[in-house]
């Protein structure tokens, strides 16, 4: 970690954004803050899409790879303000995330889980049910081909399990208290 922030220091470009959001967020939990300060930087300044010019995926545009990287660092963003407990500004990252990927479901479970963290139980269950309307929603999937990868029924299982932590009036209760090492720049 020291060792990429002394050769990057304040970050110039995008690559180099990129570079120090990714160190930050593989560390360790306590330079939480750093990492969501290095992601939001990240995104501010506008994401470096370069890295996927060599990606192919079979059916997806550049277009779609750009939006897909999008997504995922909304989504990476969100679990970083879920670690510090924010979790209205981890729904603020899921909902962006759910803008850029249209194609798969996994937005919907992060935002479901966030509101299961916020002990908002309806809520949690009402998205789960919207994503059944989703068009990556597929029942009773037993066998993935790599095609059923984005369809899967896990939809199915967040739901029952929703349902039932709402009939048990399940609470979240954190797991003790983390720290984290304060931004000092």
């Amino acid at each position: 970690l020291s060792l990429a922030v002394n050769l990057i220091g304040k970050p110039k470009t995008s690559k180099e954004r990129r570079v120090l959001a990714s160190v930050y967020c593989a560390s360790h939990t306590e330079y939480t803050l750093y990492a969501i300060k290095a992601m939001e930087d990240y995104i501010a300044n506008g994401l470096d899409y370069e890295s996927l010019r060599d990606i192919d995926k079979p059916g997806m545009t550049y277009e779609m790879l750009e939006k897909e990287y999008t997504a995922n660092m909304y989504a990476q963003l969100g679990k970083l303000y879920e670690r510090i407990y924010d979790f209205d500004k981890a729904l603020e990252c899921y909902k962006k995330q759910a803008a850029y990927d249209t194609w798969s479901h996994f937005p919907y479970l992060n935002i479901s889980e966030l509101y299961r963290k916020k002990n908002e139980p309806d809520k949690s269950i009402a998205i789960l049910e919207e994503a059944k309307c989703h068009t990556s929603y597929k029942k009773n999937i037993v066998k993935f081909s790599p095609d059923d990868l984005f369809y899967s029924d896990v939809i199915d299982k967040f739901l029952k399990e929703a349902k039932a932590r709402k009939r048990k009036n399940y609470v979240y209760k954190p797991k003790g208290h983390k720290k984290f090492i304060e931004i000092t720049d």
